[in-house]
């Protein structure tokens, strides 16, 4: 049986993973969410990853849960289903390396939630984008209601959740849903190049930066400084600030270390 969950290396430090149901636009179900909980533990435990980019198999990111299988779900099944998805969702924010989504077609409910939980979105002209919820008289289980409300905003967000409605790629570039909108030929290729510009500089202030902005958001703003104070300190001592700010002195390209 094929995998739901395709993983495999672009080049040296770059991993893409394939959502891999495209008969079904790529929904959510059980197995997938395990498959991709398994390939973001072992990118979590490989030191050579640096990116991530996030796709779906034919013509669409995701469509969301596998509204078949919930269907049959009892409530105890839908709680563990809910758990995973949380699960997968937190582990894609918080794995220290840089994650971008590249969509096309529907980025739907959960499909969406894996969205927000990278770093960055690139999407195609055609591409759309819900959180669709509560038209079937649910609410976003995979960290929809404060993921998309801290990416754009607490109005704009609500007009999404409360309505349920779609939005195409342009409105969700002005809204700050996404970094860019390409053409479908070059959405991987400029992904990659993107990350590229962003890899080719110090790894270790990197996974500092992330992981204090991302702090940011979970705190109060007291918190979010010490956290900022602590990051920069353990950076600064470090041989790729020296190595930076020597090179800069010397009007060179800095030579990072690849770790």
């Amino acid at each position: 049986m094929e995998s739901t969950v395709k993983l495999k290396s672009i080049s040296d430090g770059m991993g893409h993973i394939i959502l891999n149901r495209p008969k079904s636009l790529n929904a959510l179900n059980e197995e997938m969410l395990y498959e991709l909980l398994e390939k973001l533990t072992v990118i979590e435990n490989t030191s050579s990853y640096k990116t991530l980019i996030i796709s779906g198999s034919g013509d669409n990111f995701a469509a969301g849960a596998d509204l078949k299988q919930i269907s049959e779900m009892d409530a105890k099944t839908f709680e563990n289903y809910v758990r995973l998805i949380q699960e997968v969702t937190w582990k894609l924010e918080k794995i220290p390396i840089l994650t971008i989504a590249a969509i096309q077609g529907v980025a739907y409910g959960g499909g969406l939630e894996l969205a927000l939980s990278c770093d960055f979105r690139f999407a195609t002209p055609d591409s759309r984008f819900a959180l669709p919820e509560i038209r079937l008289g649910l609410i976003p289980g995979g960290g929809g209601t404060y993921r998309l409300t801290k990416l754009i905003g607490l109005a704009k967000a609500k007009k999404m959740l409360y309505t349920g409605s779609v939005i195409r790629a342009e409105e969700a570039l002005q809204v700050g849903l996404l970094e860019k909108i390409t053409s479908e030929d070059h959405l991987i290729e400029e992904t990659i190049e993107f990350s590229n510009d962003i890899t080719k500089k110090s790894a270790v202030a990197f996974r500092a930066i992330k992981e204090s902005a991302s702090h940011a958001f979970d705190v109060d703003t007291y918190a979010a400084r010490q956290m900022e104070v602590q990051a920069i300190l353990s950076v600064f001592s470090g041989d790729d600030c020296k190595e930076g700010i020597q090179a800069f002195i010397e009007k060179r390209e800095p030579q990072f270390i690849r770790n």
